[in-house]
Formats: structure tokens, C-alpha cells, sequence
């Protein structure tokens, strides 16, 4: 239903499932595929499928994606060739929340982004993905209080390299220094949670000191042990 040309859909025009006659595809055509601006509708639903830009027959510039069986809005952004690519936002299919805001690469989370909590959409991690994991400069908030937990080098989602890290309750610095596999490993500073003073600055492995270090008094700040 719609405009033709040298015997090709072009123009505006609808196309229709061939089994059940519900709605396919409302939109423009260039020499028999979809190009343009464009919706697409799910043949089990009916329900809307996508909405937005197409260069031949495929997802192709900005567009929004639908679930198919509530119609709820999963995704908003770029696309390149059917898979999420550019700038974009996806929701959570259950409560509808944001739960990623940045950059994608075939389908999956590259680049700089926001990762938020699908029940509450607090944000958990702002910083660089790669491979749809934390991977680089990164910023990690404890989920109930939005609180900076944890702020430096990321790898596969776990804290790798150099790092900060942020006491739950008052949101006092507790470690400065290098991090492996989620662990204090290398050189760092700890500090006390109640008075925020310089507690160990040395050498780590694995959580633990080992290594040449120092130990200071967390009340007075003086010098208890150095070796």
C-alpha cells in the first residue's frame, strides 16, 4: 500500500505480514527496502517494533527499539546496521528504569557510559567500557546511598590498578594507592574510618601488608612502626 517506481516500493507505503495481514512496516521505500524514516511492528503482537531511521532494509542512524510483548521502550539511540552503534539509551524490559547511558559498539557497551540499577535507576558507575565490562577510568557509587565507593582503574569490572577508595558511612577516603583483582596490591596508603587519618602507607598483597611499610597512630598521626 503505497507509492511505486520502475516497479519498485519508493516513496511512502506500508507492507503487511503475508500469514496474518497485521501491519509490517509504515514508511518511506527506496528501490524496494526500507530507507528513510520508518516503523517496523512485531508479527506475533503487533506491537511496535522500531521507530526511526533505515538504509537498506536495516537499522541505520537514530531509532528507537520496543519489547515485544509489554511494548515498552528498551533502547534509544544510534544504530548502524541493526546493532546498537553510536550514542545511546537502554531501559530495563521489566520496570522501564534507564539502566545504560553512553557509548556502544556492535550491540554492547563501549566506550564512556553510565551504568544504573534496573529496580531503583540509581547510578552505580560512571566511567569507561569496553566489551560491555568496566574497563579503564571509572567511578563506582554504592547502590543504597549514591555514595562514591570507589574511584580509579577498572579491568573486567573489578578494581585494577591505581584506585581510591570510599568508606560506606562517611564517605571518608580509606585507600589510596594500587589495586589487583579487587585487592590492595602494591603501594598504598590506608586510612582510619572514624577520624580519616593516615593509618598504613606501604606495601600491599592481596589486602594485606606485606612488604616494607609504615603504621601511624590514628588518634595523634605519629609515627608507630617503619620497616
Amino acid at each position: 500500500d503505497g507509492e511505486w517506481e520502475n516497479g519498485m516500493y519508493n516513496g511512502q507505503g506500508k507492507s503487511y505480514y503475508v500469514k496474518t495481514g497485521k501491519l509490517k512496516y509504515d514508511g518511506e521505500w527506496e528501490n524496494g527496502m526500507y530507507n528513510g524514516q520508518g516503523k517496523s511492528y512485531y508479527v506475533k503482537t503487533g506491537k511496535l517494533k522500531y521507530d526511526g531511521e533505515w538504509e537498506n532494509g536495516m537499522y541505520n542512524g537514530q531509532g528507537k527499539s520496543y519489547y515485544v510483548e509489554t511494548g515498552k521502550l528498551i533502547y534509544d539511540g544510534e544504530w548502524e546496521n541493526d546493532m546498537k552503534n553510536g550514542q545511546g539509551k537502554s531501559y530495563n524490559i521489566e520496570t522501564g528504569k534507564l539502566i545504560y547511558d553512553g557509548e556502544w559498539k556492535n550491540d554492547i557497551a563501549n566506550g564512556q557510559g553510565q551504568d544504573f540499577i534496573a529496580e531503583t535507576g540509581k547510578l552505580r558507575y560512571d566511567g569507561k567500557f569496553k566489551n560491555g565490562m568496566y574497563n579503564g577510568e571509572g567511578k563506582l557509587y554504592y547502590d543504597d546511598t549514591v555514595k562514591l565507593r570507589y574511584d580509579g582503574e577498572f579491568k573486567n569490572d573489578i578494581a585494577n590498578g591505581q584506585g581510591k577508595y570510599y568508606d560506606a558511612e562517611t564517605g571518608k577516603l580509606r585507600y589510596d594507592g594500587e589495586w589487583k583483582n579487587g585487592m590492595y596490591n602494591g603501594q598504598g596508603k590506608c586510612y582510619a574510618a572514624e577520624t580519616g587519618k593516615l593509618k598504613y602507607d606501604g606495601e600491599w598483597k592481596n589486602g594485606m601488608y606485606n612488604g616494607q611499610g609504615k603504621c601511624y597512630d590514628v588518634e595523634t598521626g605519629k609515627l608507630r612502626y617503619d620497616g
